[in-house]
């Protein structure tokens, strides 16, 4: 599992199967961040907005008579109710006998008939439109480091396998005995079956992979086990126990090779875990009146490891000989303790974050809390027009003032990203720039050039000039200069702007850039940035 990521939703499976069937330069885990930050993560809105981002374009129709659909062209994506249930499914042709969709439960592509599928259509559909769609920036690169963070977060996992296959492979010459590589295979399997329990714990054991392993019944049901106050001792929980002692002991096996008094130590500690095989079926068979099939494995593998320390002749009494090879499972067994808690508490971290998130973002998207924040900034004068760079109608009803800098790297991000948003909103932005008398020249001159720019062409020109200016990836003033016909008396002529806002920016005292004011009250940079925007201004 990767513990960083959003929980997986019904919109995120159809994001992601739109990717993948366009074979679009998108990661996944991308979309799970944008998808998590949406105040209706599991909406079409948010299927739309995260698409929208990639200029994929989603056009949604009430269509109530699914015949309407019948040999519609292309895929397209369909509200559809199961068990009563809302869900967003694709679906690839519709005939009058049969219907070809992706069933969102099992996350299949099946073919149903067109009696079902009518029963079950909920009257939206949206299409989706991708052959302008632009790639993710830094795609390549971003789906390296997911790699990497995906192999590190699975590295748990080749460590027990090497463990495993260490074992066994000092086990292969015929004069070691067969019950060295018995109790190895006992605590390999244990250590599985606890991993999956680890992995359950963190899904509130809703896990399909679960409900598969343990049946439910009358008698039978393993969430009733597993979720109850039994399961914790002071607060730890008995899987990373488990995990612990079964993946702690082999690991220390491995390590130590095929020693008789390191596997003396391993059934001394087994049989310091046996009093549990007794308190989980007490409370199994008396107080919780269920069993619970994952459980019942890791006693039945508890008792089995003591079944081969007998047969193998690992119960021994030379006490003095024991403990001085026990410390070494108290250490690993201990770390992998740490280790496992650490992984569950940062899993359910995680899983609380992506819950509360989207909640959190609506109330922050909400047009009264976004507006008594910004009301208690404080009010600044306006900002001349002939002493900024306007894009937009001043008559717009939200203006926006940009105080950046030609050379920061932020202002350049923010700056696209600002483009795409005032080409869907009726927003009129104003850009000054923090400088002062000391910065060097060729700050102060790309600032002038701007100026003499926007005095000879008006503001629209200064659209391109800005796009230009902070898409370079290296920004060298005197080549930029020689790409417009502009003397340098006219860029000389604007240092009363440097002067003017010299000392504007002074005033606002500000302290980073880019800094964003909205209808003269300062952003409130605790609670939003730029990217927020689109949501804040609809």
């Amino acid at each position: 599992m990767d513990m960083y990521n959003f929980t997986s939703t019904n919109s995120l499976d159809i994001c992601w199967q739109i990717v993948k069937r366009n074979a679009l330069s998108i990661n996944r885990e991308t979309i799970c961040k944008q998808l998590s930050e949406h105040p209706y993560s599991d909406s079409l809105m948010a299927i739309s907005d995260v698409l929208e981002n990639y200029n994929i374009a989603t056009t949604s129709y009430n269509i109530k008579d699914a015949e309407s659909l019948i040999q519609q062209d292309g895929s397209y994506i369909a509200l559809v109710y199961v068990h009563s249930q809302p869900y967003f499914s694709i679906i690839d042709s519709v005939t009058n006998e049969s219907v070809i969709w992706y069933n969102p439960i099992n996350n299949r592509k099946e073919n149903i008939s067109f009696g079902e599928f009518k029963n079950i259509y909920g009257g939206i559909v949206t299409f989706v439109e991708v052959k302008d769609y632009i790639a993710e920036p830094e795609y390549k690169n971003k789906k390296k480091e997911y790699f990497v963070k995906k192999l590190i977060e699975t590295m748990p996992i080749f460590v027990f396998v090497i463990a495993f296959v260490s074992v066994f492979l000092s086990l292969l010459p015929f004069e070691i005995p067969i019950y060295f590589g018995l109790y190895a295979v006992g605590l390999g399997i244990g250590s599985l079956i606890c991993a999956v329990l680890l992995y359950s714990e963190v899904n509130d054991y809703n896990s399909s992979f679960i409900e598969k392993l343990c049946p439910v019944g009358k008698k039978w049901d393993c969430s009733i086990v597993l979720k109850s106050a039994a399961n914790n001792i002071y607060g730890i929980n008995w899987t990373t126990i488990g995990l612990a002692y079964f993946a702690g002991t082999l690991i220390t096996l491995t390590c130590v090779g095929n020693n008789l008094s390191y596997y003396q130590a391993a059934a001394c500690i087994n049989v310091l875990a046996l009093p549990f095989i007794i308190y989980s079926l007490y409370y199994q068979v008396i107080v919780s009146k269920h069993w619970c099939v994952m459980c019942l494995s890791v006693l039945t593998l508890l008792l089995y490891l003591f079944v081969i320390s007998i047969l193998g002749g690992f119960l021994s009494l030379r006490l003095n000989q024991i403990m001085s090879s026990i410390v070494p499972f108290i250490i690993i067994d201990l770390i992998m303790l740490w280790g496992s808690n650490m992984y569950l508490s940062l899993c359910k971290q995680n899983k609380m974050y992506n819950e509360l998130f989207p909640a959190f973002n609506k109330l922050r998207y909400d047009e009264n809390v976004f507006r008594t924040l910004l009301e208690e900034s404080p009010l600044i004068a306006e900002v001349p027009q002939d002493m900024s760079i306007n894009i937009g109608q001043p008559t717009a009803a939200v203006t926006i003032l940009k105080v950046c800098d030609p050379y920061c790297s932020a202002c350049s991000k923010s700056h696209l990203k600002m483009e795409k948003f005032l080409e869907k909103k009726d927003v009129f932005l104003q850009v000054i720039f923090n400088v002062s008398s000391i910065d060097r020249d060729a700050k102060k001159n790309a600032i002038k050039l701007f100026f003499a720019l926007k005095e000879k062409h008006g503001d629209q020109y200064m659209i391109k000039v800005l796009h230009d200016w902070y898409g370079q990836k290296e920004k060298k003033y005197e080549e930029f200069r020689k790409k417009y016909e502009i003397d340098d008396k006219a860029i000389d002529a604007q240092e009363d702007k440097i002067m003017w806002m010299e000392r504007r920016t002074q005033e606002l005292e500000i302290h980073y850039t880019p800094t964003f004011y909205i209808n003269n009250h300062q952003l409130p940079d605790d609670f939003y940035s730029y990217n927020d925007f689109e949501s804040l201004f609809e």
